[in-house]
């Protein structure tokens, strides 16, 4: 998992000692947030890469977008905490189903959107249930 501090391009990657001290910090101020987080990004990273498209050869050589997935915590000031997956390759948003792709996205459609956006929105509903019902184990 990485860790980031900021959005966007003003944002820094963190790493080393300082990296694994704030990934420890927040794991004990909210480790089942954390980690449902983090189960439900596995879980849509491993499906993405299954069913990610592969450049057939007679279009010419893969550039292995499959391959170029990421996901992490982002630190945004003052008291907030998100997760992220993406894919790295620059082009990952524009590729489309085709015809005889093999992937379960339909034909036409974003890869990015159906295998990577939709999961994620999807997934925030369960993490919600996850930590709610958590914490109401915690009080009972």
């Amino acid at each position: 998992m990485r860790l980031r501090y900021g959005k966007g391009a003003g944002s820094i990657e963190v790493k080393g000692d300082l990296k694994k001290t704030i990934l420890k910090a927040l794991r004990n101020s909210n480790g089942i947030l954390l980690d449902a987080m983090e189960e439900e990004l596995t879980k849509i990273e491993k499906n993405a890469v299954k069913n990610w498209p592969v450049r057939q050869k007679k279009y010419g050589k893969s550039k292995d977008s499959r391959s170029k997935f990421t996901k992490g915590f982002r630190i945004l000031p003052p008291t907030t905490v998100e997760a992220f997956i993406r894919n790295s390759a620059e082009y990952a948003y524009a590729i489309r189903a085709g015809k005889s792709s093999t992937t379960n996205v339909k034909e036409g459609e974003r890869v990015a959107v159906k295998l990577v956006f939709d999961p994620t929105e999807e997934a925030a509903e369960r993490i919600l249930k996850k930590v709610a019902d958590s914490m109401m184990d915690l009080l009972r």
